[in-house]
C-alpha cells in the first residue's frame, strides 16, 4: 500500500482504503514538529508487533512523544489542506 496523510483541523484520525492506497486522514488544531510522522511510525511499529496497544495507549495518555523512537519517512506523506 502507498501511504497518504491528509492533515486538517479538528482532532480526528480516519483510515480509508481506496484501491491500493491506505489514506490516513489526520485532523487537528496544531501539530508539533514531526508529530504526524511519529504517529504513523507508532502505528507501523504496532502493526509490526514491536509495540503493544497498551504501550500506544500509554504514549497517547501521557502525551509523551519523547519516548517515540521511530518516525515514518517523509516519502509518501502529503499535506493535503490547511484550514484557518
Amino acid at each position: 500500500y502507498t501511504l497518504i496523510i491528509f492533515v486538517n483541523r479538528s482532532p480526528n484520525i480516519d483510515f480509508i482504503i481506496r484501491g491500493s492506497f491506505l489514506i490516513i486522514d489526520i485532523e487537528g488544531n496544531g501539530f508539533r514538529r514531526y508529530m504526524v510522522r511519529m504517529i504513523i511510525g507508532t502505528l507501523i511499529r504496532c502493526g509490526e508487533k514491536k509495540l503493544t496497544l497498551e504501550e500506544v495507549k500509554e504514549l497517547l495518555k501521557n502525551d509523551n512523544f519523547a519516548r517515540v523512537s521511530y518516525k515514518a519517512p517523509s516519502e509518501g506523506l502529503y499535506l493535503h489542506k490547511i484550514k484557518y
